[in-house]
């Protein structure tokens, strides 16, 4: 339950935040990366070093971004006055399907060459507000959220902010009820 305080902004990204999160080796092939969120269902993770120290995140935004920048990108149309439209460039085949995908050749990088570095964290005791305006003004989705011992114990997301304002303002079930709740975290593929 979100603490009652003064002001709706003042509760603190603690009572919001998620603490399940998954964890993957910055030293994981893309490959793999893709099939493990894949089969999991899984929009991002985060990224840990060889120590087990949480250093960023990867999410399939950033899976999506390497597949434009290692495929073969079509040239504009001699003949074309105005924008690129979708019909002009070519279609993209289902993940499912059996052709070659574009994603091919960026499998051969690593996590470690894809992964947004956290080089924000907040404190547990940061408010929503200051959480929001700080993930606006720095243009971040995702910031860690730490421990006054510096441990991580959570993931702050901008769909968590949003889901609290929604709940806040009386639209939605609420935000992720894991407050007080100790992190948990998936198993780190090799």
């Amino acid at each position: 339950m979100i603490p009652t305080t003064s002001a709706p902004g003042d509760a603190p990204v603690s009572a919001i935040m998620s603490r399940d999160y998954v964890v993957v080796r910055e030293s994981l092939d893309v490959e793999s990366l893709a099939s493990f969120m894949h089969e999991r269902h899984l929009t991002h993770a985060a990224v840990a070093d060889d120590r087990g120290v949480v250093i960023g995140y990867v999410s399939m935004l950033d899976l999506a971004r390497e597949s434009f920048r290692s495929a073969d990108r079509p040239e504009r149309p001699e003949d074309a006055d105005g924008p690129v439209t979708p019909r002009m460039l070519p279609a993209l085949p289902h993940p499912t399907a059996t052709t070659e995908r574009p994603l091919a050749d960026a499998l051969e990088s690593f996590v470690a060459d894809m992964m947004v570095p956290f080089v924000l964290r907040l404190p547990e005791s940061a408010t929503i507000d200051e959480a929001a305006a700080t993930m606006a003004s720095e243009g971040v989705s995702r910031v860690l959220v730490v421990s006054p011992s510096g441990a991580v114990t959570g993931i702050l997301s901008a769909i968590d902010v949003l889901r609290w304002v929604a709940w806040r303002d009386g639209y939605g079930a609420g935000p992720s009820s894991h407050a007080g709740e100790p992190p948990t975290r998936a198993p780190i593929p090799p």
